[in-house]
């Protein structure tokens, strides 16, 4: 075999690789578009809105009869959109709870060209804040589902709250990686997932630096309440954990459940525990 040869091979050998991470970032940042239908037992109160830059961002806002009452935000998780989190909105708004449902920058209708994984999407968390400032002055909380509490952890500056409930949380970016990757290929590819995102960095405008939840949370003042299921293969239990050792955080696992919609899993201790968290936090000054 010539020389010439030998070296297309190394070249080729090299290459792999690499474009490969190419094509796994622009597959794994692909926009999640969907038409949303809002349904029939919300539309004589919920009024479509949308704020934001060039008002890209899309939801749904839902206003209690009673003046002084508080807001609650809902943030969706990865590639879903406002509409997984109407179940929520149903038991927040009958508690007599403001409600905003929004889809997230390229999720659902809202504008937008890739998934950030909470880069971008910290910035619509921002926005959605700053739309109920500017119609309350009420206490506002959040609720964030994987992505959405992601986003929300990291704002910066931290979002203007006085609480948040998140829900299967990534502690970093790597990590959420990897176990995503070890799902897929093995418990072997806990050693590519670095390897991996280093060659997948020059490919992908997100900033890995900012995508640090447990590090986020050092600057968090607002109370939170972790859930998280103890059956979680995305955010596993253990890295779940590492959350509650701030004093700010109340923190509690649903038993049995995986990286799924813990309102559904288990509904009725959902919301004794999110009604209970938000009426201490955001009733305290009404």
């Amino acid at each position: 075999m010539d020389r010439t040869k030998i070296a297309l091979i190394v070249i080729a050998v090299l290459l792999l690789p690499v474009s490969g991470s190419a094509c796994l970032i622009f597959w794994l940042e692909r926009p999640a578009r969907a038409t949303v239908h809002l349904p029939a037992d919300l539309s004589e109160r919920a009024q479509p809105v949308r704020f934001g830059t060039d008002h890209r961002i899309r939801g749904w806002w839902i206003v209690s009869s009673d003046q002084r009452a508080p807001t609650v935000i809902l943030m969706h998780g990865v590639r879903s959109n406002r509409i997984s989190m109407v179940d929520r909105a149903r038991f927040l708004t009958k508690a007599g709870y403001n409600v905003l449902l929004f889809d997230f920058q390229a999720h659902g209708e809202s504008a937008g060209d890739r998934i950030t994984f909470g880069d971008l999407e910290s910035e619509d968390a921002q926005e959605a804040v700053r739309f109920v400032r500017e119609r309350s002055s009420a206490p506002v909380g959040v609720i964030g589902s994987s992505l959405g509490g992601a986003a929300a952890l990291n704002a910066e500056p931290a979002l203007e709250i006085e609480a948040a409930v998140l829900e299967a949380v990534y502690p970093s970016i790597e990590e959420a990686f990897s176990n995503r990757l070890q799902i897929v290929l093995g418990p072997q590819a806990e050693y590519l997932a670095g390897p991996a995102l280093w060659l997948m960095q020059p490919f992908s405008r997100i900033d890995l630096d900012r995508l640090q939840p447990l590090k986020q949370m050092q600057a968090i003042q607002y109370p939170v309440l972790f859930l998280s299921g103890s059956s979680d293969d995305r955010t596993t239990i253990e890295q779940a954990r590492r959350f509650s050792v701030f004093p700010t955080v109340t923190f509690h696992e649903v038993d049995g459940a995986g990286h799924v919609d813990l309102h559904r899993y288990a509904a009725e201790q959902y919301e004794q525990w999110v009604l209970e968290f938000f009426r201490r936090y955001l009733h305290s000054n009404n």
